[in-house]
């Protein structure tokens, strides 16, 4: 059993639980850039159960940025203490459960816990003290471990569907937002290129493109490059109503589709500053997009999800995929020249075995906090090589990252009366194969 948010003193008593009088509030974070990282004074720990460390972050911060208040490069979004979903919705002492994970603030005081598990002779109880649960981060993982594996000989399960395909242990994903230039990408490009990786551009198609860049966009594309749109103006939410996403979202996946040879239907995309919607999502399904990569902890957080798959808001067969970790020179020098907070992230995304993607612009009118091109390269091919001395890493572009997700999007799942799993795969998108967990067995389409 799940049980998410507010709870009643009875329901309290019966987890293990009791309320208490703490007034539990964020203050306001001072930003500061001399600091390696902006946090709010309070955060989840997690402790050393066996479950809580299938979260795999052993803390959150409420709040944690790595760039102005729109980016943690950890990926994982904002709990509040507003009254909305995304908040704490009690506080609680402990009484007679297993604590998986507590609220500290930064003065060491306990305040409440956030998460316990109870358990009964016939029945497990996980309780998330937020209305919200953990979909927004990579923790989601304890709610997926509980439901799938947790007493699985003697309690009911649910199957999980994975979110890496057969065989692999790890996806990055890496990709240039091109909203200022597309030409200024060509060193990286080179550098992944020469190093077997294939980067995903997304076009802004509506900045200045060349008849050079034209040509650039065709050589790129037609050598593994991977292409996505990124709209025409870069507009806040696509546009600021259906009809102005529709135009933006059908033009520009019109515009690459008439300049790039070979390229016959653009269906990916990034939301320009991570802003959707719900009219937005309905519009670009309408315009002919399967999927879309979003998520930042600054903007629309139903969007910011912990397993890429199906959006809210929309009957829809659309999916998405978050990547919230911006390899920016502001962010690098802020860690004094150092990637330990990139290497960080990949390495939770690879214990949470979950998709890894990160993201830089090229050069235009604004550099992105780099000193040079050649910092910027250097800082690139070390954070490869990290990646690369991992096992079972496989390298995939946005677009068939997008085209897997929305494969196992649509995968239908029964259990016979075996016991065991048949799965029904209704689109081949991807060539990769899809992998459903079920009571610690694994089963593939």
């Amino acid at each position: 059993i799940l049980i998410y948010g507010s709870i009643t003193a009875t329901i309290a008593k019966i987890i293990g639980l009791k309320h208490n009088q703490n007034i539990i509030c964020v203050d306001d974070i001072v930003f500061d850039h001399d600091k390696p990282e902006d946090l709010s004074n309070l955060k989840v720990v997690y402790t050393s159960d066996k479950l809580a460390q299938k979260a795999i972050l052993k803390k959150r911060f409420f709040h944690r940025f790595d760039f102005t208040d729109e980016w943690n490069n950890l990926g994982y979004g904002k709990i509040t203490t507003d009254g909305t979903i995304w908040s704490l919705s009690n506080s609680l002492d402990l009484v007679d459960a297993t604590l998986i994970a507590e609220i500290i603030d930064e003065r060491k005081e306990s305040k409440s816990i956030f998460s316990i598990v109870k358990d009964f002779k016939t029945s497990s109880i996980l309780y998330i003290n937020r209305e919200a649960g953990l979909v927004d981060g990579l923790d989601i993982s304890l709610v997926e471990t509980f439901l799938d594996v947790y007493r699985n000989d003697e309690l009911p399960s649910l199957p999980l569907l994975l979110d890496l395909p057969k065989d692999v242990q790890s996806i990055v994903s890496p990709r240039l937002d091109c909203d200022q230039s597309i030409i200024n990408t060509q060193p990286l490009v080179e550098l992944y290129k020469s190093n077997n990786i294939n980067l995903s551009l997304a076009i802004a198609t509506g900045i200045n493109i060349s008849e050079e860049e034209v040509s650039y966009l065709n050589n790129y594309y037609n050598n593994g490059g991977s292409l996505l749109s990124h709209t025409i103006n870069h507009y806040f939410d696509w546009g600021d109503c259906y009809d102005a996403v529709f135009q933006e979202a059908k033009g520009s996946k019109e515009w690459l589709e008439n300049h790039v040879e070979n390229l016959d239907a653009l269906e990916y995309a990034v939301s320009p500053f991570h802003t959707n919607k719900p009219y937005s999502i309905e519009a670009l399904a309408d315009a002919g997009y399967k999927g879309f990569i979003s998520g930042i902890i600054h903007n629309d957080p139903e969007y910011l999800l912990g397993t890429s798959g199906q959006v809210p808001f929309t009957k829809q067969n659309i999916v998405s995929h978050s990547q919230q970790c911006m390899l920016h020179g502001d962010c690098y020098h802020r860690h004094d020249n150092n990637l330990n907070v990139y290497k960080h992230s990949f390495k939770m995304h690879y214990k949470a075995k979950k998709t890894f993607g990160y993201l830089d612009h090229p050069f235009g009118d604004y550099d992105y906090g780099w000193a040079s091109e050649d910092e910027r390269l250097a800082a690139h091919k070390e954070f490869i090589e990290y990646i690369n001395g991992f096992t079972g890493v496989k390298w995939m572009t946005s677009v068939e990252v997008l085209k897997f997700v929305y494969d196992k999007n649509q995968v239908i799942i029964t259990i016979n009366k075996n016991d065991e799993l048949i799965l029904q795969r209704q689109r081949h998108e991807s060539k990769e194969k899809i992998v459903v967990e079920y009571k610690g067995r694994f089963y593939v389409c």
